[in-house]
């Protein structure tokens, strides 16, 4: 045995053979934890419908599976058992607590008819008084049996009224001479569905159907239990009232008698009284023992659990690699559909001409400088090339007006970080590099922003030409960029929408077209401010810019209600920010879709450095390869 303050056990001997210096290991576990590792139990009748179980289990110890089952069966078999004996058992347990009073009584009893018999050695019993004594022991033992079947049949029935649980403190039926096998049937049903309901709360919950139906039928049996202890009790009044009434007529016989033979009658009557009940005592706890005894489990093992020398049976690795694929494909498909499905921007040129009737002017790619100034940092790129295409588009709509003189476009958005001032900056450098006098305007009053990129200073510019403090030759400031001049909004005023509305614009607008052949507005988003709208009557056309994937789908509707009622005119789109995987490529705006083929054409400024060693390489790998087919030649 090991003894420890938090555990103790006994180490007991197997057929597995100890060897000396193997060490082991011992988990605990909560109760819990340790059930639920024995829940693939699996249990099959062979064949169907048959009373023949199969049990099977699957774990990773083939030994400890055996043992568990092995003993699963034999803990079975032992309940069974015990259920089957359980009314035997208690009556054998009734039996012996009455059988030490009987003993007691009987040998007192015994002790006080030897001390008459010494003490009265003259007195004795003849063979009439001896036919008396048998007959009233009958009847005192028949009157002694219907009482105690009386006091049986009160208990039950009190016991039957204010008890709920029926498992325990039954005497047999049989005990009292009670041999009516309709009552001991509904005893014995009662006691096995009791135990049966007290098993069943240690595992299931309260309030289970199970319950129920146990109580039910319970209450039925106990109906007509009681209905059978009413007529009974009636029957054995009956039967108790004659035998009293013969009890009497002998008694008064023996009161015919001497005192002291009166007196040695009354001892010997009550000692075989009490001989009586202690036999009949023996002889019913014979009989209940018998019946124990002769009791076996209706559980029989055919084949016990053992190990059988069989391999694994799992994991399934096939199965598991391929549920492993479809699960790893699944996951990144789903999160792609649900990408796809919750994504509320604009992606591409298909997708803004679905979205609205207003035509596609251009398409911006991504800048790669630091400043806006794409056109004079990098005039080769593919982004230069893309507002190049925009100019051409503006005028042959210009043309399509017959617009002559000065040509005037709006450049607005939806919202702000859509690239609006980068694409009114470079429009107005591809045009004034056209050798075109040229002027941008900065009509965002709200929030100005061209300065930053010209280097230039914010105190004077539109505001203050509208408000009157400045002439228009006081707020132009001329660029780095020939025949480009630069009109700044000026500081932030109280009231910029009542400005852009007032007669000094009319004016501001006449003059500037009297000096310049393309004038360029950058103007608020039209989507947060009306400045933009009150604008459109001094403007040839109007560019709408179009961030690709920031721009929300939503935001054009508020544009493609003004279009339809006709509150703007000559607008297109042009999409900013654009980058698109092609086929033979890969590239920003203007000739993307051509890869190599565009090369000596664009500026490579979106190339690694990766990538140009790589080009390099390239090259030089073919013209290693020319000089070598000349010199063959």
């Amino acid at each position: 045995p090991i003894d420890f303050p938090f555990l103790n056990f006994r180490v007991q001997p197997t057929a597995i053979p100890a060897v000396t210096g193997q060490k082991f290991q011992f988990m605990f576990r909560d109760f819990d934890t340790a059930v639920s590792e024995y829940r693939n139990l699996n249990v099959e009748q062979t064949p169907s419908g048959s009373s023949i179980l199969t049990l099977t289990m699957t774990g990773t110890n083939k030994q400890r599976i055996v043992d568990y089952l092995n003993t699963s069966v034999s803990v079975l078999s032992k309940d069974q058992l015990e259920r089957k004996n359980l009314f035997a058992t208690k009556t054998i347990k009734f039996i012996d607590s009455s059988l030490a009073d009987k003993t007691s009584e009987l040998k007192n009893v015994q002790q006080e008819l030897n001390r008459f018999r010494a003490n009265n050695t003259s007195v004795g019993i003849s063979g009439s008084e001896e036919s008396m004594i048998t007959k009233v022991s009958e009847l005192d033992a028949s009157q002694q049996q219907v009482e105690q079947q009386l006091q049986y049949y009160r208990n039950l029935e009190n016991y039957l009224s204010t008890r709920t649980d029926y498992s325990s403190n039954i005497p047999a039926p049989s005990l009292t001479g009670i041999g009516e096998g309709s009552i001991s049937q509904q005893v014995s049903n009662i006691i096995a569905l009791s135990e049966q309901r007290k098993r069943l709360s240690y595992s299931a919950k309260p309030g289970n159907p199970v319950f129920n139906d146990l109580d039910r039928r319970i209450n039925s049996i106990k109906s007509i239990l009681l209905e059978n202890i009413s007529s009974s009790e009636q029957i054995l009044n009956s039967q108790l009232e004659a035998l009293r009434s013969d009890i009497t007529t002998v008694e008064s016989q023996m009161r015919k008698l001497p005192a002291e033979q009166q007196q040695l009658l009354g001892i010997q009557r009550k000692y075989n009284l009490s001989e009586n009940t202690y036999g009949v005592f023996l002889a019913k706890r014979s009989e209940a023992g018998i019946i124990k005894s002769a009791n076996v489990s209706d559980i029989q093992v055919i084949d016990p659990a053992k190990d059988i020398g069989g391999g694994a049976v799992g994991p399934d690795t096939q199965t598991n690699y391929v549920m492993a694929a479809i699960a790893g494909s699944a996951v990144p498909m789903i999160i792609v559909f649900l990408l796809v499905f919750f994504d509320n921007k604009i992606n591409n040129p298909e997708e803004l001409k679905q979205l609205s009737d207003i035509p596609v002017l251009g398409a911006i790619g991504k800048s790669a400088t630091k400043t806006n100034l794409v056109l004079t940092e990098q005039p080769r790129s593919a982004v230069a090339e893309a507002f190049r295409a925009v100019r051409s588009s503006l005028q042959f709509i210009y043309k399509r007006l017959n617009i002559e003189g000065a040509k005037t476009v709006m450049v607005t958005s939806s919202v702000g970080g859509e690239g609006k001032t980068f694409c009114s900056i470079n429009l107005a450098t591809v045009f004034a590099l056209s050798e075109r006098k040229t002027v941008l305007v900065g009509l965002d009053l709200r929030k100005p922003k061209i300065y930053d990129d010209f280097n230039l200073n914010n105190n004077v510019g539109v505001v203050n030409y509208l408000i009157g403090e400045k002439s228009l030759e006081e707020i132009v400031q001329p660029s780095q960029i020939p025949h480009l001049d630069i009109v700044l909004a000026g500081p932030v005023p109280p009231n910029p929408s009542e400005l852009l509305i007032g007669d000094q614009m009319d004016a501001f607008m006449a003059d500037l077209k009297k000096k310049y052949d393309y004038i360029i507005l950058d103007t608020p988003p039209i989507g947060l401010v009306a400045d933009a709208l009150e604008l459109q009557s001094y403007v040839d056309a109007t560019l709408y810019v179009i961030r690709q994937d920031y721009t929300k789908k939503g935001m054009l509707a508020n544009i493609n209600e003004k279009y339809k009622r006709g509150e703007v005119k000559n607008i297109s789109f042009v999409l900013n920010y654009f980058r698109t995987k092609g086929r033979l490529g890969y590239g920003y705006g203007y000739g993307y879709g051509y890869g190599r083929y565009a090369e000596g054409y664009h500026q490579d400024e979106n190339a690694s450095a990766f990538s140009r060693i790589i080009k390099r390489m390239r090259k030089k790998f073919k013209g290693d390869k020319k000089n070598n087919d000349g010199g063959k030649g």
